[in-house]
């Protein structure tokens, strides 16, 4: 199959002042568990000024960052 293009002439540029909000993927297990374990020592409002801090050096261009921390969160919460 195949697919015909035309050149328009528009061309688009990223916006430098935005942010494009990504989510961080961990590569291996033993990095995932130290991470885990980091966090999983912090007192709640240890990890509360952890995650203020993150989303003020975000800055306001981010895409609704703190909506998706606190739903990805509940998410993962669980009894172990």
């Amino acid at each position: 199959m195949s697919i015909k293009a035309t050149r328009t002439g528009i061309v688009l540029r990223p916006d430098p002042t935005r942010v494009l909000f990504r989510p961080f993927e961990l590569g291996s297990t033993t990095r995932t568990l130290k991470i885990i374990a980091r966090v999983g020592s912090m007192t709640d409002e240890e990890a509360e000024q952890k995650l203020d801090e993150v989303i003020r050096e975000l800055g306001a261009g981010t895409i609704n960052s703190n909506g998706f921390y606190c739903s990805d969160l509940s998410k993962s919460s669980r009894s172990y």
